[in-house]
């Protein structure tokens, strides 16, 4: 990566200073939805608060939309589409906020060479002239002629740490293609192909080979809604609903639009009586290319070192640093046509707090993490001789870090920055990383960091640009930038840390009746796995400061004292790493006290969204840019169900009486009162559109609440959540 470049890979890029490989069509688009401004909606109290970033705007809240806005309408049906895109009209797709698909074809006005082409869709394929109402381009693909219906989509979503053991997201899809009395749809789909190879060739993104395999091409599924209001109208995006609009960002008749990009990674074909079908699956492009074994992985050992959080990343001596080197030399000894090129962005709230965090703590004590001059591992050390080692000089403003060959892109994320000062800081008490141990007592040091710090961890999104097809290796090369933000974590099960952030509210509330007349819960199942426990880290070292003790923190659940719990040795001496090992495990174990499978009539806010738009773009921790759309980047996604069970009818007035109370929990005093029902966290979320109908099975875990001894501070009822004591007033439980 040239200087140039790399001085750029933290900022928002404006117009004035364009990225190279945008095109005129990318940047007109982009400079359409550029930094406007946050508006808040009329159905949630409030007003938004400002970011760390002066061009953005936050309402840091969930909880706005808590109905289905489904709901909304007397009936529906699902539209599916899948398009094959060219990598230039992607990059555009992305610049609008992946709000239009054809933005390259519209902002360029040349139909029928490059962009986004439709390959299939359910209820077949209307038209191949510009919609009366919106403009929109539905261009088929070059030889797609005749129709070919999508059905029986199936998108699987791990939204949380628990489900995916990192801190990152990622989806799964499958889905079935029929073609009637034919079995053509293979032959097309090649074709295709080869016409959009030669539009590559004319703009620049592809090199010297060619795709051969058609389903290496880009695609995206788009899901969207369309129906009717209680009046018989078609139902349009500024509808009233809970006192705001359906859908700000609707054109035309649908509704709730949203796309996944797709890498195809298994086409399968039966021949059923007159018709074939073809079954598909794929996975997330960005976390399946990214974070997969072929490019999310070091390749050979690799030393970094830096002062800072972003410094190990990107700075001289750095990750993304020694990575771009590497695929320049490839491109430079013939290896490749085409160098992959690695950035990394912060984006929202309290982000400088990790690309800021300090690597020097004063519990790291290892000398061995020392680094030469300007922070790089002096020639000297590695040549071992004695005149040389006696004239290197270590910087103790330095810290390096060896990562083995293998070691993933994500697990380096997570080592950085649990040895940072982000992690450090809301550490009740942390240990020393000796060598060996206290030679008097046999117990590994401890200090008190003595910061009232609130815990919160990351999450790290990938997003790729400026594709181009790579001959030599046959594969695409492209700019991938890794996307961090902060993760806001108010549920944990960690007796080392500070209090996270305060139980902020649910973004969806559900009623459950036992009488039949539920209008969302379809199904509803819960496992008590009374085998579970927390690792206590109790008295490991016997050096605790006075007054510490290994009380149950904050889950009322069974506890096993003096557990250090799992302790990697990657850059790590004694104790370390044990206390942010505790709560790190908390977010990625899969394991709970209890787990709740949900199934409900389908909600398209929980069609959840993982990429982010630019710097530039507003930002919303909670929500995706429609501001109702849920985002499971910025912090655990909660949902909240009003349990009502029906007793007997009164003898007097002929009216069913209900039991509100049930007890799942017993919740502190200090969230009783903002909870109705029973509180749960989101941790998978699977989608289903079958036969006309949109359904999805969540998959939840009980949240456990902190023991009641800081109920001092009373919490706050965020916007959007009612003020309602419930449950009974012993029990302090929906």
């Amino acid at each position: 990566m040239t200087d140039e470049n790399k001085d750029n890979d933290d900022q928002a890029v404006g117009p004035s200073n364009e990225p190279p490989g945008l095109n005129a069509a990318q940047i007109a688009e982009r400079d359409k939805t550029a930094g406007t401004g946050q508006s808040t909606s009329s159905n949630l109290d409030g007003s938004g608060t400002k970011n760390s970033n002066t061009n953005t705007a936050s309402t840091d809240a969930p909880g706005r939309r808590l109905k289905n806005p489904l709901g909304a309408l007397s009936s529906y049906t699902y539209q599916l589409s899948l398009y094959m895109i060219t990598p230039d009209a992607y990059d555009a797709f992305q610049a609008t906020g992946r709000t239009k698909i054809d933005a390259l074809a519209n902002a360029t006005e040349v139909k029928g060479t490059g962009g986004a082409y439709l390959i299939a869709q359910s209820g077949g394929i209307n038209t191949t002239e510009p919609d009366p109402v919106t403009g929109d381009v539905f261009q088929r693909a070059p030889g797609f002629d005749l129709d070919y219906y999508i059905d029986n989509l199936v998108l699987k979503q791990a939204i949380s740490g628990k489900e995916t053991q990192s801190s990152t997201n990622i989806y799964t899809v499958t889905f079935d293609i029929t073609e009637p009395y034919g079995f053509s749809f293979n032959t097309k789909l090649r074709r295709a192909s080869d016409q959009l190879q030669e539009y590559f060739n004319d703009t620049g993104y592809s090199g010297n080979g060619t795709i051969k395999n058609p389903s290496r091409q880009f695609f995206i599924m788009g899901i969207k809604f369309l129906g009717y209001d209680e009046n018989g109208s078609i139902v349009k995006g500024d509808t009233e609903f809970e006192g705001g609009v359906l859908d700000p960002n609707a054109s035309g008749n649908g509704i709730f639009e949203t796309f996944y990009d797709l890498s195809i990674t298994s086409n399968k074909f039966s021949i059923e009586g007159g018709a074939t079908k073809y079954r598909f699956e794929g996975v997330a492009l960005s976390p399946g290319m990214a974070f997969g074994i072929k490019r999310g992985r070091l390749d050979s050992a690799k030393t970094i070192s830096g002062k800072t959080f972003n410094d190990a990343i990107d700075g001289p001596n750095g990750l993304l640093t020694k990575l771009n080197a590497i695929e320049k030399k490839k491109v430079d000894d013939d290896n490749a046509e085409f160098a992959n090129i690695f950035k990394i962005e912060y984006v929202g709230d309290g982000v400088d707090a990790i690309k800021d965090a300090r690597l020097i703590l004063p519990t790291d004590t290892d000398k061995a993490k020392w680094v030469g001059p300007n922070g790089t591992v002096p020639k000297s050390w590695t040549e071992a001789t004695d005149a040389k080692s006696a004239t290197a000089v270590p910087n103790d403003a330095h810290r390096q870090m060896v990562f083995a060959r293998d070691t993933t892109f994500i697990e380096i994320f997570d080592e950085i920055l649990k040895k940072s000062g982000y992690a450090y800081d809301a550490l009740i008490t942390i240990y020393k990383s000796d060598a060996k141990p206290d030679l008097v007592t046999g117990k590994q040091e401890s200090l008190d960091t003595n910061s009232k710090t609130k815990v919160a961890w990351y999450k790290v999104t990938p997003q790729i640009s400026e594709a181009r097809w790579d001959g030599t290796v046959v594969d695409w090369a492209y700019t991938t930038t890794f996307t961090i933000e902060k993760y806001e974590t108010p549920i944990i099960t960690s007796y080392a840390t500070n209090p996270a952030t305060d139980y902020y509210g649910p973004h969806k509330r559900y009623e459950y009746w036992w009488t039949g007349e539920n209008r969302e819960i379809l199904e509803y199942s819960q496992v008590l796995d009374n085998l579970f426990y927390n690792e206590v880290l109790g008295n490991i070292s016997g050096n605790e400061p006075e007054g510490q003790k290994a009380n149950q923190g904050n889950a009322e659940v069974p506890g096993a004292t003096n557990k250090a719990g799992p302790m990697p040795l990657l850059n790590n001496l004694g104790g370390g790493g044990t206390s942010i090992n505790n709560y790190v495990t908390s977010l990625y174990s899969p394991d709970s006290y209890a787990t709740a499978k949900i199934k409900i009539m389908g909600d398209p806010d929980f069609l959840v969204q993982d990429h982010r738009d630019s710097e530039d773009s507003v930002y919303q921790r909670f929500y995706a840019n429609d501001g109702y759309r849920v985002t499971a980047n910025g912090g655990q996604v909660f949902m909240e169900i009003d349990f009502k069970e029906a007793i007997d009818y009164d003898n007097k007035t002929g009216v069913m009486d209900l039991n509100e109370s049930i007890l799942f929990w017993k919740y502190p005093d200090k969230v009783a009162d903002s909870i109705k029902g029973v509180s749960y966290q989101l941790t998978h979320i699977t989608s289903t559109f079958a036969d006309g109908r949109f359904i999805q099975d969540l998959t939840a875990t009980l949240n456990t609440f902190g023991n009641a001894e800081d109920d001092a501070t009373p919490l706050v009822v965020k916007p959007g959540i009612p003020d309602t004591t419930v449950g009974t007033d012993d029990a302090g439980a929906g």
